[in-house]
């Protein structure tokens, strides 16, 4: 949540008088793009928190730890997709690279994982509901967590079919045609 409110982020934490609690999070003035080996290392999903800056201001600056506090965490493979649906990335210099979206229009593809990553997978589903097309994602992973993901971005208007084969299917539909969601965990 201090790299959410870091960038510009609201966040309002709440008792709903159970044993419950409400979380808000409006991140409509979220301005960072650039991620420390610092922050990298407190948080093992800074890299879609950055994916999440890529797309909504076109450009990123990553630093490149490949670790969080859990331990190694390569990010290639991300990279390599965000290759694929149109991003440029930097040579590495100084331990940074920075990510750009010259066009900010994104083209679904197919992605194929080697193994269920549930960082990668994340990854897959954001850009491809960002972008224009359809994307197809063999090998997925499906973790509780990439469930609720994946009814969060249902909720914001994207189709997103699955199969029973491990291939997730994102009807893409560009990332200014998204619409916020309420999403209860």
């Amino acid at each position: 949540l201090e790299l959410l409110k870091s960038g510009g982020s609201e966040i309002q934490v709440t008792h709903d008088g159970s044993e419950g609690f409400n979380l808000t999070i409006d991140s409509s003035r979220f301005l960072k793009t650039s991620f420390t080996d610092a922050e990298i290392l407190r948080c093992r999903h800074t890299f879609l928190m950055a994916l999440a800056s890529l797309l909504r201001h076109g450009l990123v600056d990553l630093a490149l730890t490949g670790y969080s506090h859990y331990g190694p965490r390569p990010i290639d493979n991300q990279i390599n997709t965000l290759r694929r649906f149109g991003a440029v990335v930097s040579t590495p210099e100084g331990g940074h690279i920075k990510i750009e979206l010259p066009s900010r229009l994104l083209e679904g593809t197919d992605v194929f994982l080697s193994f269920p990553s549930n960082a990668q997978t994340e990854a897959v589903l954001w850009i491809g509901a960002c972008a224009k097309g359809v994307t197809r994602l063999f090998g997925a992973a499906r973790e509780p967590e990439t469930l609720e993901l994946i009814k969060f971005l249902r909720a914001a208007g994207v189709n997103i079919l699955l199969s029973d084969v491990g291939v997730i299917t994102i009807e893409g539909v560009g990332i200014d045609s998204l619409v916020g969601p309420r999403n209860y965990v």
